[in-house]
């Protein structure tokens, strides 16, 4: 049995991936300006059940949530990378609260809020908790300022 993908079949699985009906993403990539809309489901679906189709498309949409996540910390370090200036500069701020924030900025570029890159804080912090930035909860309090 052949592996790889057809070229259609590529172009399907891709827009499988980004979230059209399977009878869209059928019309885009195979002729079917004499088909039925019926006919199209049904090939759409058929398409759409071969085991290499279904393991690429998994995969684009495994893809797409990895970058999805990688944005989500991108935008809530910034956020917090934000707040920490204005907390710095802040001349209404206490001498120790604008230091914090310069400690936090610091260990936010040096060490980073994702430690080694796999979502936890890495080797440097094992003794905070392991936590992370969330869409849903984008708090900056880091583990070691608490």
């Amino acid at each position: 049995m052949k592996s790889a993908l057809t070229p259609k079949e590529e172009t399907f699985s891709q827009h499988v991936a980004l979230a059209n009906t399977y009878a869209d993403a059928y019309r885009i990539a195979y002729k079917t300006d004499k088909m039925s809309p019926h006919v199209v489901r049904q090939r759409a679906y058929e398409v759409a059940d071969r085991p290499r189709v279904k393991a690429r498309v998994r995969e684009l949409l495994e893809k797409r949530f990895e970058e999805s996540l990688w944005n989500d910390r991108q935008r809530a370090r910034e956020f917090c990378l934000e707040r920490f200036m204005l907390e710095a500069t802040d001349m209404s701020n206490g001498d120790a609260a604008r230091i914090r924030a310069l400690e936090n900025i610091a260990r936010a570029e040096f060490v980073g809020f994702y430690g080694d890159g796999d979502g936890t804080w890495g080797t440097a912090i094992n003794h905070a908790p392991k936590t992370s930035l969330s869409k849903s909860n984008p708090s900056c309090a880091l583990p070691w300022t608490a």
